[in-house]
């Protein structure tokens, strides 16, 4: 059966457009739609379009006729807290979900009284604002919500006659192929919810705002056929920094890496495990191909910004680990891809601005942006700048000096670092371990820890000073610890 006869029913609402003229002609002209495309544990050093192995054809080709941001960054490597912080333009300490809100025991942290998403600025300034996928953090001020919660979407597949056998007993087993076919993939399922959203909005005399919310590729990589034998494990490289003895890092590190399992896998386990990982990511591409190739079908392309990213990236084998969501504020958890492609004709992005730009931005800055480009302001507080200036024609400069992390705990552990990350240089701090401190140019793969080297005294004294001004000008609270200020001196 195709997925559309299959898929499972939502408690939702629908709009009622309203119909005049050609189905395929955009019925808004003065503010662009918006279509927000978020991926879950996302590395972009995989993606084709970043030149990394996988077939990845779908954002290849957004990448091409937008602009590719090399040095996108979370602002926080763990689900809920970095998700929110794009929701709000906040880092995490000021919009409250400071960890995930996870399991039986855990803190039920949530998204300050108060504080707006883009979501409601949006609808304030006259958006509908439809939303399909996974569901990850409550926010307000969709109108029409298609998510497929987890257990709902196990009910459903119950009653097809499958299930996800080890994935819901044993959240370590990392990877293989499940039994059901494309079409029953809860992915599948958030695709055609979005490509049903596309097709209601597409009369509506309204701009609207789209967010298409996927699962994967977060591990465990449990993909049908034929992704599940797309990549050889032989042919896989393995990552440069697999077998680092983290010996010279806080020890967390190592407690966390021996938490995954993965530290104890050898290079056979690690390659059929990344053979997975690759072709969940071709899988979800193959599914953002049938987003935008409805958005191309309905004629609404030419009047839609599309932004493509990842709420996090993923360790997948960098330094030993295999999940994200550790104190580990490492480049391969916190890097993220970042396209942006906007209508031609309203100067977004123009072909002279089309390509590649290097500069330092975070998800915090994409709350600006979505408002500026639907003519709403930002509001007070906002720790974002937007990334206009980047997508003109003039190539004009922007961008951020330094980026900042936060990592505050799982949702069930607490602990709490702070990074701030230049171009060429690395800095975290660990309050209850020693700080780790990485030359980026020399040691991109951050092997060799200098925080204890005599030598690096003098840049490490810098960067607490370049982090503290920062937690000054965000009000982050941990800045008046007194942990931290004894680190300064």
């Amino acid at each position: 059966q195709r997925a559309e006869d299959t898929r499972p029913t939502r408690g939702h609402t629908r709009v009622e457009p309203e119909m005049k003229g050609d189905r395929r002609t955009p019925m808004s002209s003065e503010r662009p739609n918006l279509l927000f495309i978020l991926l879950d544990t996302a590395r972009p050093d995989a993606y084709g379009a970043y030149g990394g192995p996988c077939q990845t054809p779908h954002l290849d080709r957004l990448a091409s006729e937008g602009v590719r941001f090399t040095n996108a960054f979370c602002a926080s490597p763990i689900c809920h807290p970095a998700r929110a912080s794009l929701y709000t333009g906040l880092y995490p300490h000021a919009h409250g979900m400071i960890a995930n809100r996870c399991g039986r025991g855990a803190y039920p942290y949530r998204i300050f009284d108060g504080v707006p998403s883009y979501i409601e600025l949006l609808a304030d300034a006259g958006y509908r604002c439809g939303y399909a996928g996974q569901g990850h953090v409550d926010v307000r001020g969709f109108h029409d919500d298609r998510s497929l919660p987890t257990a709902q979407y196990h009910q459903w597949l119950r009653e097809r006659g499958f299930s996800e056998g080890p994935m819901l007993t044993r959240k370590f087993q990392s990877c293989g192929r499940t039994p059901y076919p494309l079409d029953l993939a809860r992915d599948t399922q958030f695709a055609t919810a979005a490509v049903e959203l596309l097709r209601e909005y597409a009369d509506l005399r309204q701009p609207w705002f789209l967010q298409c919310d996927f699962d994967g590729p977060h591990p465990p990589c449990y993909v049908p056929r034929p992704y599940d034998t797309m990549y050889d494990p032989g042919a896989i490289p393995l990552p440069p920094n697999l077998r680092d003895p983290l010996t010279d890092k806080p020890p967390t590190h190592l407690h966390y890496r021996r938490a995954q399992s993965g530290g104890e896998w050898g290079d056979d386990e690690w390659k059929v495990f990344l053979a997975h990982y690759f072709g969940m990511i071709t899988m979800i591409d193959e599914l953002v191909g049938r987003v935008l190739d409805e958005l191309e079908a309905l004629g609404l392309a030419e009047n839609t910004v599309v932004v493509f990213s990842s709420d996090h990236g993923g360790f997948v084998g960098g330094h030993g680990l295999l999940y994200h969501g550790s104190p580990a504020l490492f480049d391969e958890g916190v890097r993220v891809p970042l396209v942006l492609r906007g209508p031609r004709r309203l100067g977004l992005v123009s072909p002279a601005a089309s390509g590649i730009r290097e500069e330092l931005v975070s998800h915090v800055d994409l709350l600006p942006t979505l408002l500026s480009i639907g003519g709403a302001a930002s509001p007070d507080g906002c720790h974002g700048q937007s990334l206009l200036p980047l997508l003109s024609k003039e190539r004009r400069r922007g961008g951020r000096e330094a980026i900042y992390a936060a990592y505050n705990g799982d949702g069930i552990i607490g602990y709490t670092t702070r990074m701030i990350r230049t171009e060429d240089w690395k800095y975290v701090f660990h309050p209850f371990a020693f700080d780790e401190l990485y030359d980026l140019r020399h040691d991109p793969h951050e092997m060799t820890n200098l925080a204890e080297e005599p030598s690096s005294s003098r840049r490490l004294r810098a960067s607490r000073a370049r982090l503290d001004d920062i937690m000054k000008e965000i009000d982050d609270p941990l800045q008046r610890n007194g942990l931290w200020r004894s680190r300064l001196g």
